[in-house]
């Protein structure tokens, strides 16, 4: 198994522990956090232990943007010196 294999398993799990579980109103405020911080749906999945496609639906259902698992990787802002004008 490749390690991009084995991340990919830890993000996505074939099978949920929660599948098909209703969602509980800290799991929502969890995913309205998680998503804030502009993490992917594959990423947040994996830490909630749901699969990404519940993910994106009850993201949906609530009205959450989720970063797509298709956009580019996000881009990291550079802090620049600021030089004074002499």
């Amino acid at each position: 198994m490749s390690a991009q294999q084995a991340r990919r398993e830890l993000a996505c799990p074939a099978v949920s522990d929660r599948a098909g579980s209703d969602w509980s109103a800290e799991e929502v405020a969890e995913l309205r956090q998680l998503a804030l911080r502009r993490l992917r749906a594959a990423t947040i999945a994996g830490m909630l232990g749901r699969s990404p496609a519940a993910i994106r639906g009850k993201a949906a259902n609530c009205g959450i943007d989720i970063v797509s698992d298709r956009a580019a990787a996000p881009v990291t802002l550079r802090r620049f010196r600021t030089v004074d004008p002499d």
